[in-house]
């Protein structure tokens, strides 16, 4: 099945996941290092070099940054991903997505003495084609963490557990900046209202069964 085309300003929920369903994050050094490339290579300027340790020192050098995409949120899994992305330039998503799947890869396979693909073939995307659909679909890629608690817990209990969830722009969307630098909302802000109180309203949407009946929709084949 053909992919259908990217155009500028377009948003679209990215995904993709370790191959064969394995890990692709096995500590916090490998979340900070994905983290880290979501910055530097989001940006016109950088070269592609087949080696990219040297990414290691440009976090603090770029400073004045020319956005391939805007990444509205995100959120990391032990071996899946999702980002919620906005195309800020033509033909930015996939060249950001290649860029940052080449990284990742060649990192974490150096890392591990391993060899071979480490993602689930090229990343897949969904474009985003309402409002209600971008509020749902930021709401579900917050809550994805809940499926890291020990038990299923009450909303009480996943409000609690969700802050201490560094690898995601929950706690941004909350008014408790983590990934300032990173994120880069205001396009989505043209289109939907982030409410006051987000923990509190996430919460009255899943208990509501909101956010799980329309999971449908956003899920990625």
């Amino acid at each position: 099945m053909s992919r259908p085309p990217i155009e500028k300003d377009f948003f679209c929920h990215v995904y993709n996941r370790g191959t064969d369903k394995r890990v692709i994050s096995d500590d916090t050094s490998d979340y900070q290092r994905f983290v880290l490339y979501l910055n530097v290579l989001n940006n016109k300027t950088v070269e592609n070099p087949s080696r990219l340790d040297s990414y290691d020192h440009w976090e603090h050098i770029y400073e004045e940054k020319e956005r391939l995409v805007s990444i509205i949120a995100f959120c990391l899994m032990p071996n899946h991903f999702h980002l919620l992305l906005h195309e800020r330039t033509e033909g930015g998503i996939s060249k950001f997505m290649q860029r940052l799947g080449i990284a990742y890869s060649l990192y974490f396979n150096e890392k591990n003495k391993r060899t071979g693909v480490l993602f689930q073939g090229k990343y897949k995307y969904k474009i985003v084609d309402d409002e209600a659909y971008l509020f749902h679909l930021i709401n579900y890629i917050h809550l994805n963490p809940k499926d890291l608690m020990q038990t299923s817990g009450t909303l009480r209990q996943t409000l609690e557990f969700l802050p201490n969830y560094k690898w995601s722009s929950y706690n941004d969307f909350c008014k408790r900046e983590n990934y300032s630098h990173l994120l880069q909302t205001e396009a989505a802000n043209e289109f939907i209202t982030i409410p006051t109180d987000y923990a509190r309203e996430l919460l009255a949407l899943y208990d509501s069964n909101e956010v799980s009946d329309a999971i449908p929709r956003l899920l990625l084949d």
